[in-house]
């Protein structure tokens, strides 16, 4: 059958990702991480601009590039509990690239995305859902379920009308 549908999940507990390896900007080799940012914005342009419906499953922090990946998707779903998520670069002292602050405000809008960019805010699951960070809030177990079943009415788009 053809696919139509894809989930962003983890296999690590209670981490989606840790983000960017930041190692990776102080390697030295320029070339390394030209083909570090290069394969990352491939990512985000085939997440982001997938015809395939797409769901984050976010069961667990979320910081960084993480965010970044479950903003990119369709559905976002996040586990109740100590969990984090945002865009902190600025507390890492360095600034969020254009394309990481354009989707923010794609998701939450100017405002929201001003303040936790310059504040490089982490917020838990409850304030995501608040703010339009995420869809749906969830107990750690039901994560995956929930983001299928949030996936649903999607399909039932044409994807060229998504």
């Amino acid at each position: 059958s053809e696919i139509k549908g894809l989930v962003v999940a983890s296999s690590s507990p209670n981490i989606f990702s840790a983000g960017l390896d930041i190692m990776e900007f102080v390697s030295g080799d320029k070339d390394r991480l030209a083909r570090f940012w290069y394969a990352l914005q491939g990512v985000w342009l085939d997440l982001y601009g997938s015809t395939l419906v797409t769901g984050a499953a976010v069961a667990g922090n979320s910081p960084a590039g993480g965010c970044l990946l479950a903003m990119s998707c369709d559905v976002r779903v996040m586990a109740a509990g100590p969990y984090q998520i945002g865009l902190n670069e600025t507390k890492l002292g360095i600034v969020a690239p254009f394309w990481f602050s354009a989707t923010m405000v794609n998701t939450v809008g100017q405002r929201i995305s001003e303040r936790m960019l310059q504040l490089g805010e982490l917020v838990g699951s409850h304030e995501a859902l608040t703010r339009g960070l995420v869809d749906d809030v969830v107990d750690i177990s039901e994560v995956e379920e929930r983001t299928k079943e949030m996936m649903r009415p999607y399909l039932q788009v044409n994807e060229q009308a998504r």
